[in-house]
């Protein structure tokens, strides 16, 4: 009997078979890859997580009282936040910052960024009491995310946990992949064992991944800092991985095709 598919390996065929335009299907029956091509010798694809399992005990007070998403009519779109998860006052940090994220939508802006907030919230700026707030919260980033595509729906803050250090760009992000990667040899031998032309690597990065990875991914990058682009190098991975996705359930993701990183987003 084949293993089930869990959702995001679902989700990832999706997302590969749309980048590529090649069919894949499930093969997982006893701990193959996740999916192979329709003449099983094109294309394999193995497909798992980086997240961070030290952010539980945080996230379950953010649980406690809403949920992973707090939900409120008031706001236009969604929004991605993330705090650390050593700030004070989590159980309540959803209901404290929505006033803030409501005022952020009526001024027109959609993005916030603590290093820029923190300049304006000090000098004088249009934004500066709404800034101040979310400063207060510990907020280190705030994004909101356009699902216009998914129709009319309540929209939500999803809450992104961080170790509260900052990160260090693109280039980094890679280079903590490419240790998970050699940390995970099984991944690679189902990708092996499949004995096809090429392999595919799939990564998702979540609101609890470790924020040097996330941050280039959890949202659009920012106007002033170009390290959050494409890595500037090929990924460091072992035969027989050929391509590599790095993709962040937020909606953006890169792909390593061989020869070029490619990025993307999607709904």
């Amino acid at each position: 009997m084949a293993n089930k598919e869990r959702p995001d390996e679902v989700r990832a065929q999706e997302i590969v078979e749309g980048r590529i335009g090649q069919s894949l299907k499930h093969w997982d029956k006893n701990g193959e890859a996740d999916y192979i091509s329709i003449d099983e010798k094109s294309l394999a694809l193995e497909v798992t997580r980086l997240t961070g399992p030290e952010r539980k005990v945080a996230r379950a007070a953010v649980q406690s009282s809403w949920g992973d998403d707090a939900f409120s009519v008031d706001l236009q779109r969604c929004w991605s936040v993330f705090v650390p998860d050593t700030q004070p006052g989590l159980k309540n940090i959803v209901v404290r910052m929505l006033p803030h994220l409501v005022e952020l939508e009526r001024r027109g802006v959609d993005k916030f960024f603590d290093q820029e907030a923190a300049v304006e919230a000090r000098f004088g700026g249009p934004n500066q009491e709404v800034y101040r707030g979310l400063l207060n919260l510990g907020v280190s980033l705030a994004s909101s995310i356009d699902h216009a595509a998914e129709g009319d729906h309540v929209h939500a803050v999803h809450i992104g946990l961080t170790g509260g250090g900052s990160s260090s760009g693109s280039d980094r992000a890679l280079e903590l992949v490419e240790e998970e990667v050699r940390s995970r040899p099984d991944n690679i031998k189902k990708l092996a064992l499949a004995e096809t032309e090429k392999n595919h690597l799939f990564f998702w990065l979540d609101f609890d991944t470790d924020f040097e990875v996330a941050r280039p991914l959890q949202s659009a990058p920012p106007e002033f800092a170009d390290r959050f682009g494409t890595p500037s190098r090929a990924p460091r991975v072992e035969h027989p991985v050929t391509d590599l996705w790095i993709v962040h359930v937020a909606g953006h993701g890169w792909h390593w095709d061989g020869a070029f990183w490619n990025a993307f987003s999607f709904d």
